[in-house]
C-alpha cells in the first residue's frame, strides 16, 4: 500500500521546474535584496542610538562593592585609673 502511494522519482523534478520559473526566481531575489536593505537600515540605526547612548551617559565611577561600609566602633568612653 505504501509502495504504491510513494510518487515517481521525476514527478518532483517536474513539480519544482513548473514552479520555479525564471520569472519567480528573478521576484525572489528582488525581495531578498530589499529585505537585505532594510536590515541593514535598521542596524545602522541601532548602531548610531547605541553610540549616541554611550557619547551622552555621563562618565560616573561604577561602585565596586555595593554593601555598606562597615562603621567604626565608637572610641572607649569609659575613665580608667592610673596608678601612682
Amino acid at each position: 500500500m505504501v509502495r504504491q502511494r510513494r510518487p515517481h522519482p521525476d514527478a518532483h523534478f517536474a513539480t519544482a521546474a513548473a514552479f520555479l520559473t525564471g520569472d519567480r526566481v528573478l521576484e525572489d531575489l528582488g525581495i531578498e535584496e530589499r529585505l537585505d536593505a532594510a536590515i541593514d537600515r535598521a542596524m545602522k540605526r541601532l548602531y548610531q542610538l547605541k553610540m549616541a547612548r554611550q557619547l551622552d551617559r555621563p562618565r560616573l565611577p561604577s561602585l565596586i562593592d555595593q554593601k555598606a561600609p562597615m562603621q567604626l566602633a565608637a572610641p572607649d568612653t569609659t575613665v580608667t585609673k592610673v596608678e601612682e
